[in-house]
């Protein structure tokens, strides 16, 4: 139940940072539990997956992916 919220938290942060500037992606987002806990609760590897056009790297993304979710608090 959980991991459905991060999910639709995640869609959303991602369709505002996104919007239409995203190179070939299905569209899916994957959220698992962490191996370590040091790393959080749960992870996704969506910055991996998304080459978007303004960012030049899946850890910028991944930082304002995390920074806009925080947002969303």
């Amino acid at each position: 139940m959980l991991r459905e919220q991060i999910k639709k938290d995640v869609e959303k942060a991602v369709s505002k940072l996104v919007s239409g500037k995203v190179g070939p992606w299905d569209g899916k987002v994957e959220v698992t539990r962490t191996n370590d806990s040091k790393f959080g609760d749960f992870t996704t590897n969506l910055p991996l997956k998304i080459k978007h056009e303004n960012e030049h790297s899946p850890m910028k993304f991944a930082k304002v992916l995390a920074d806009s979710l925080k947002k969303q608090l």
